[in-house]
Parts: structure tokens; sequence; C-alpha cells
């Protein structure tokens, strides 16, 4: 792959940098001559600052190294940006504005967690299912001996985030109206107190995608209605994709979700074999 290939250049022209660097350090100053110290600064990637320090016998070979490096970050800047389609590539984005219309093919870097599973490391995938993925359950999940408001703040704790997340998690709050509620616990809260509480511990960490299952079960047609209207309004402002499964399918039309349906029938064989029948909203319609 050519961002690959650019990586293992830059790789081994950094590694070799510190090779000399240390042979210079046990033989003198003469084996590091030609040999100079580079920065490069950029603005153009995951939104925020990025500082590229490496070591090249010339400028012009450590321009060239550090725009492959630049070249190779940008391409993942577009693979895995949520609000902006590129041209040439099938980013998350793609993937997110044909849900439930039709299978989109995206780049393989973006199949990283099918390979981290195939070798088993669960510790992996358990870091990225942190960082990535909210859940809300159909009657909450929240943890019973601690409060509301630790709930909420559990997986910012764990990613080490929290002074970031902090004034998102009040805003949060306050739209979800829990925020009089924060040092309540579990057991003192309403069905749907805990409903709104678990949606707000789900969206605290500013996860890519929530997993909803669900979430409206336990609660009546009003709560259940507010309950979505919310679900889906936070998720939209927040650029969060939420895969949710109900049995209230004109309730989360109602609230701006689009509808897709799974058919599971036989393979063959006998084995159960589910697929995804796209478009069935428009059908529908």
């Amino acid at each position: 792959m050519k961002h690959a290939h650019w990586v293992r250049r830059l790789t081994a022209g950094l590694l070799a940098s510190l090779c000399l660097l240390a042979a210079g350090c046990g033989s003198g100053d003469a084996d590091m001559r030609g040999w100079e110290k580079y920065s490069a600064y950029w603005f153009d990637v995951f939104d925020t600052v990025t500082i590229l320090t490496g070591y090249a016998p010339s400028q012009e070979e450590w321009d060239k190294q550090a725009e492959a490096m630049h070249e190779d970050l940008l391409y993942y800047h577009k693979l895995f940006d949520i609000y902006n389609t590129y041209e040439g590539v099938n980013n998350l984005a793609t993937v997110n504005a044909a849900a439930g219309q039709e299978p989109v093919a995206v780049d393989e870097p973006a199949l990283d967690m099918l390979e981290l599973w195939r070798r088993g490391r669960e510790d992996r995938l358990a870091a990225a299912r942190l960082r990535h993925l909210g859940y809300v359950l159909q009657v909450g999940g929240l943890l019973p001996f601690l409060s509301a408001g630790e709930n909420i703040l559990l997986p910012c704790r764990a990613l080490g985030n929290l002074a970031a997340q902090r004034e998102s998690v009040r805003e949060l709050c306050e739209r979800l109206h829990i925020d009089r509620l924060l040092r309540q616990m579990p057991s003192t809260l309403s069905v749907g107190e805990r409903q709104r509480v678990a949606i707000a511990r789900a969206l605290a960490h500013g996860p890519s995608i929530l997993l909803a299952d669900e979430p409206t079960a336990a609660l009546d047609p009003r709560h259940a209605r507010l309950v979505l209207g919310l679900l889906a309004e936070l998720a939209g402002e927040r650029g969060v994709t939420v895969v949710m499964v109900t049995h209230a399918p004109d309730m989360a039309v109602e609230a701006g979700f689009r509808l897709v349906q799974v058919v599971t029938a036989s393979d063959g064989n006998g084995a159960p074999l589910s697929r995804i029948r796209h478009a069935v909203q428009e059908e529908a319609a």
C-alpha cells in the first residue's frame, strides 16, 4: 500500500539517523557530520497541532521524508473524518451517509479491528471500544454503587480525558434535564431518568458510535418519544453514529432515525442467516 510504503521509508530513515547518532556518541563527533535535527509543524490533521522531529543529512532529504509523513497523516485524517467526504476516499462520513441505503466498500485500514480480532488482541479491542463506542441498554445498565454523576463520568475517567470533557458533560446533563440528579443514586431515579443518565454516560466521552439496545423498552409512549428525540438530537449535534435496535420503528422514524430492517432466514443448510434490507424507509414511503 502506498501509505505504508512511505511510513516504512520514513521509519527506516529515522532509525538510520538514530543509529548514526549512537555510533557518533561512541566514536566521536566526526561520524555525526552532515546530520542535523529538523522539525515540521502541521495544523491540518486531526484538528490539532502535529509536530514531527527527526534527523536527516540535509534539508532536502528531511523535507522529502516529512512530506511523506504529512501525506500519510492526511490520508488517515480523511479516512476517519466523520463530518466531511473527500474525492477518492470512502471514509466514515461516507459510511454514515450511506447507512440504511447501500453497502460501502472502505479502504483496508478501516478494517483494522477485524485484523486485531484475528490476532486475539483483546486488549487493543477493549481500548478501541472504550474510546470509540458508547452503550445504552434497555434499563440503563447503571452501576448501582455510583451516583448518577459518577456513572456519567466513568468513561471519561477511564480514558483520562475528564478535564477536556467536563464542560461538554455539564452541557449534556443540562440538555437532558438531569443536572439536578447527579448526586442521586440510580435506585432513587425513575426509569425515564435512568435512561437519560445512560444516554449522558454513553455520549460523555465523545464516542464515534453509540449502540442502543431497545432504549425505550421500559418507557411509556410519552417518555419514549422524549428519550428518542433527545438521543437523535444530541447524537446529530455531536457527530455520533447511532445503531439502535427497537420495537418502536414509527417512533424512531419520527425522531429522525433512518429505518433499516434485518431479515433472518436459513442459508440452505439450516443455519440462520441475517441480511440487511436497505432503503426500507423509502420503500414504506
